[in-house]
């Protein structure tokens, strides 16, 4: 018997003969219903099969886009956090060596008009020559240690201006 509240196809709608759905589940939740209709042949496991993978494949690559605008919206505001600190960043690679080391680093120790080593050195040389050697040594071994290195010091900038820095 026809339903009371069905009135038809609407005009310029295919009609629906066949239809499959699968759920996508995330996290033990159903996080939409996905459908497809009018194979020409009825659907059969491998169908089920194929649209779950599809639609799980989907479902992966939006949750990674998710993830992705979520990580640079939290990169801009600790961005924004450590420009208005004046917080310098820099990160050392002890396998190569290499020193990574932002703006606000080079401005802090006066590096723009200096050659650079891509080193240590490059803001170790900028440090008060009475504190050199005990910061390095700090350096050193929190770096042997596996450890952070914290290390309050004087920075002497070319023009003789001295600047004090919480490391």
């Amino acid at each position: 018997a026809p339903h009371p509240g069905k009135h038809g196809c609407p005009e310029g709608h295919i009609e629906i003969k066949r239809f499959l759905s699968v759920p996508v589940i995330s996290i033990g939740r159903v996080r939409a219903v996905v459908g497809v209709a009018n194979k020409a042949a009825p659907y059969a496991e491998e169908d089920v099969t194929q649209l779950k993978l599809f639609t799980d494949g989907l479902w992966n690559i939006l949750e990674r886009q998710e993830a992705e605008r979520d990580l640079r919206e939290v990169t801009q505001r600790f961005q924004l956090a450590v420009r208005a600190g004046r917080i310098g960043l820099w990160d050392w690679n002890l396998e190569t060596g290499q020193v990574h080391m932002d703006l606000m680093v080079e401005d802090i120790f006066d590096l723009a008009n200096q050659s650079r080593t891509g080193t240590a050195e490059d803001w170790l040389c900028r440090v008060h020559p009475e504190e050199q050697d005990a910061v390095r040594q700090a350096l050193l071994a929190a770096a042997a240690q596996g450890e952070r290195f914290e290390a309050s010091f004087r920075v002497q900038l070319e023009n003789g201006q001295l600047r004090h820095v919480e490391a």
